[in-house]
């Protein structure tokens, strides 16, 4: 799938196409490809329900083209309208004018750490960095997760609001550039159908491109002068492939900020916003993309430069595993987690229930957690009590945290999460539920016997009967370098021609 839109895009040379500055292949290749080979239905096909929040999503994300996922989970609280009109007036990002040699732009999502919400890929790095380092955050749905670990953090809301609230009225003022970006969308709808084989909604095309233009319009104007105002000479960013992200890189380069990407989750051959047929870098991409190892940076086709992609580690999880090693205190029980995913949820959901069936006609020592990703939590539980009735151990808050799970375990199953590869590090007896997603994106892990490709949960069965159940041994440094935050600190000292101690 992913070599043809490959192609396909080189074929056509969507990638230099712009429209008033606007290179707007880069900002929509996303979504059209997911668009494109969406598996949606045939994973909601089995337990979709009329008022499910799956087929709101797919509604809602067909008109606003935005990401609905947190939105759908998250309730708007009067707190948090309060936050936000606090953060879009007497708090507003743009009043702060201290100035800070790091801007670090962290995910939303978080962990709760002695009861405070720790930001995974950043807030180890933001204490090595001490003062010279600010956080900038964008809003998580309606929200943002207080407590923060760390303390120095702007609340940037008006980036996510402001082009929401008012793009509607961008292109009714702007009637002439809604027309020109009508027929551009009319042009892609064309040689997107005629490719592919497949009718793609003229009206998604539409709004897609109208919005994201306006947004880049309005994100544009936030983000000069965020930087210009707080000076960074570095800015590090999580997941270049949003819009904000893209956007900033844009500033950042025409400032002369050095953006650095860290990496997040699964960038190999499979996502597409890491692969690329080009080897142009766009400038909405980060100067450099810093890797858990070598194993990803062999693994994807990001178009800065070979030099500009360096293999560093993974902090966060290198702590883990020291905090929770492997300890199995009974060998003769078998543990199974299941690693949930809202995109998958259905298909995951189906599988496990599949397993339960086939375990409960062998007299096994057999446990299941079922663990839900930080996004399901605030989905009523009720969704899984079936998995519940059948003797499955539900884990849907931060209480349990997955690497103590690791730690206990010897199976782990699941689509194509980031926390698979974690798995592998317990030595853990990978399975891979099958689909045409899973296995182009975790192809990697199949081809070198780190994972085994499943069809049904019936795949599985066979192997319950072993002793002593383990996966492929992998090197420590295969998937996550060592020592992550001092490789981290020496690149960056590298990149500024500074001593390794001038940091802190």
């Amino acid at each position: 799938m992913i070599d043809k839109f490959l192609q396909f895009e080189k074929e056509y040379n969507l990638l230099n196409k712009s429209f008033l500055g606007f290179n707007y292949w880069g900002y929509i290749r996303t979504k059209i490809y997911h668009k494109l080979f969406d598996e949606t239905e045939e994973n909601t096909s089995k337990k979709q329900t009329k008022g499910s929040s799956s087929k709101l999503a797919s509604i809602i994300d067909k008109n606003s083209s935005s990401n609905v996922m947190s939105l759908l989970n998250n309730k708007v609280r009067f707190i948090d309208v309060i936050y936000l009109l606090r953060n879009m007036t007497i708090k507003h990002p743009l009043l702060y004018r201290k100035k800070h040699k790091f801007l670090l732009f962290p995910s939303t999502r978080r962990t709760l750490l002695n009861g405070k919400f720790f930001a995974y890929w950043t807030d180890e790095l933001a204490d090595e960095l001490g003062e010279e380092c600010l956080n900038a955050e964008s809003l998580d749905g309606t929200r943002h997760m207080r407590p923060y670990y760390n303390k120095r953090l702007l609340e940037i809301d008006v980036v996510d609001v402001n082009p929401v609230l008012f793009s509607g009225f961008s292109s009714f003022f702007h009637k002439k550039q809604t027309k020109s970006l009508k027929i551009i969308a009319e042009n892609l709808e064309k040689i997107i159908n005629n490719y592919f084989g497949k009718n793609i909604d003229i009206l998604f095309l539409e709004t897609l491109l109208i919005k994201r233009f306006f947004w880049w319009k309005s994100k544009r104007k936030f983000f000069c002068k965020l930087l210009k105002n707080i000076s960074p000479k570095i800015i590090i960013e999580i997941a270049s492939y949003d819009t904000n992200n893209m956007v900033l890189n844009e500033i950042a380069r025409e400032l002369g900020i050095v953006s650095i990407e860290l990496q997040h989750g699964v960038i190999g051959t499979g996502h597409i916003g890491y692969n690329y047929l080009t080897e142009k870098r766009e400038h909405y991409m980060p100067d450099y993309l810093f890797t858990f190892s070598d194993f990803w940076k062999d693994n994807c086709r990001f178009p800065i430069g070979e030099n500009k992609i360096k293999a560093v580690g993974y902090p966060f999880f290198e702590n883990q595993l020291k905090l929770y090693p492997k300890q199995k205190t009974n060998v003769d029980d078998i543990v199974i987690v299941f690693l949930s995913q809202p995109l998958y949820q259905n298909v995951i959901h189906a599988f496990c229930l599949d397993l339960v069936k086939y375990i409960a006609n062998i007299k096994s020592n057999i446990k299941i957690y079922y663990k839900l990703h930080p996004s399901e939590y605030s989905q009523p539980s009720e969704k899984w009590q079936d998995l519940v009735e059948e003797g499955c151990i539900l884990v849907n808050d931060n209480r349990i945290p997955l690497y103590s799970l690791f730690a206990k375990s010897d199976i782990q199953i699941g689509v194509n999460s980031t926390s698979l590869f974690e798995g592998l590090a317990y030595d853990l007896k990978t399975f891979i539920i099958n689909t045409s997603d899973s296995k182009e994106r975790m192809a990697d892990l199949i081809d070198n016997d780190y994972a085994i490709l499943c069809n049904t949960a019936k795949d599985v069965m066979p192997h319950l009967g072993k002793k002593n159940i383990s996966g492929k041994k992998c090197d420590d440094n295969v998937f996550f370098k060592k020592n992550g935050i001092k490789n981290i600190l020496s690149e960056i000292s590298n990149i500024l021609g500074e001593d390794n101690e001038q940091l802190k």
